[in-house]
């Protein structure tokens, strides 16, 4: 088959392709109002709020994506296009939340952007129920809708007044018990949890300086001490300084000379740092 009638196939398929997202948006509205419908016949009280999002139904979904799928296409790749389509199907509700001009729906976290893995589980919240009030989707994430935030409480902030419409914060660590702060939040807000996520946690000790130059490594408390095994046996004698985050930390040491961050992989790239170790971590099975 000729290079003219394979681009011809490709054109096809992006025909086709287009066609059949619009019918399951369209299938997608119906089962909203199937939903609404239900809702209102029922005799139980009413939910001012009810959702047309269900966390468990996504995940479902993935887990037949994973069935079906049989390449090329990895299942990361294939799970990524399909959270994308289902977030902005999901915008296509009557009754989707309040859309800013730049980002139809926006989550705040805590930085770097875009939202990066936490070595804690991290939950979402929504606002309660108001006339206007934004319905969340928890794990549904589509990659470049996010905007980050300089602490957890800053994340609870800016979902109650309205600047984001969901938020993603750390709760509890597998080693490290419950994050105290965001406990604390949530006994105080009137936001709800939607939905929670775990992550592993695998840590990076990133630097521009040599290994045996390094003199201070800077990191989150308990990143720190997720790595003690590590810092103790090939960096004791470095000074080691918590900091309110670890892309913080990474920021930091981006900054000095013969110092070391414990961060993500990601930070690499955002800070110009350079990979010395990875997968520090002492507990290779932590969340």
């Amino acid at each position: 088959m000729d290079l003219s009638a394979l681009r011809q196939k490709i054109d096809s398929l992006d025909t086709t392709l287009v066609n059949l997202l619009n019918e399951r948006a369209r299938v997608s509205l119906d089962v909203g109002a199937a939903k609404k419908a239900a809702a209102s016949a029922s005799d139980v009280q009413k939910d001012p709020d009810p959702h047309v999002y269900i966390p468990t139904r996504e995940k479902q979904i993935y887990e037949k994506l994973k069935r079906l799928n049989k390449g090329p296409l990895n299942q990361d790749s294939l799970q990524a296009i399909f959270r994308e389509v289902i977030v902005f199907t999901y915008l296509v509700y009557p009754s989707a939340p309040p859309r800013s001009s730049t980002h139809p729906l926006l989550r705040s976290c805590l930085h770097p952007s875009p939202c990066k893995k936490k070595s804690q589980s991290p939950t979402s919240a929504r606002r309660a129920p108001t006339p206007t009030s934004a319905r969340t989707t928890g794990s549904v994430i589509a990659s470049h809708m996010f905007r980050r935030s300089g602490s957890k409480v800053y994340v609870f902030d800016a979902v109650e007044r309205g600047r984001t419409t969901y938020g993603i914060v750390p709760f509890e660590n597998s080693s490290y018990g419950s994050v105290v702060v965001t406990l604390d939040r949530l006994i105080d807000t009137e936001l709800r949890i939607r939905a929670e996520a775990y992550l592993g946690v695998h840590h990076t000790l990133m630097s521009n300086s040599p290994l045996d130059a390094i003199k201070k490594v800077y990191s989150h408390p308990q990143a720190l001490g997720q790595c003690k095994r590590y810092l103790d046996t090939h960096h004791p004698v470095a000074e080691r300084i918590p900091v309110t985050s670890t892309s913080a930390a990474a920021e930091l040491a981006a900054r000095e000379t013969g110092a070391a961050a414990i961060c993500s992989l990601v930070c690499a790239e955002l800070y110009g740092l350079n990979v010395r170790e990875q997968n520090i971590e002492d507990v290779k099975s932590e969340f």
